[in-house]
């Protein structure tokens, strides 16, 4: 089972492969900031530090190319954990 790691708060959390970061970041002190939980603001504009997650969809692709997000950059809202461990840090 895959574990993320939220550089932030120092809190790690072991989760299915598959399960979203919103409703991670729900569960325990994450650090980071949620504004429309829709992947429209990109108030969630998280950096993976370490890992990789789930493919982004187009919707999330559209925000992260207007707010000019770097390509380790998701959002949280929208991103999947994948099969790997991850390492996150807001943006």
């Amino acid at each position: 089972m895959p574990k993320v790691s939220f550089q932030e708060t120092g809190v790690n959390h072991e989760a299915e492969a598959g399960a979203s970061i919103l409703d991670l970041c729900n569960d325990v002190d994450s650090g980071i900031m949620f504004g429309c939980r829709g992947g429209m603001c990109g108030t969630c504009l998280t950096t993976v530090v370490e890992g990789k997650l789930v493919p982004a969809g187009e919707q999330e692709k559209g925000t992260l190319d207007a707010v000019g997000a770097e390509p380790n950059q998701r959002l949280s809202c929208q991103a999947k954990l994948g099969e790997t461990d991850v390492v996150l840090t807001p943006a």
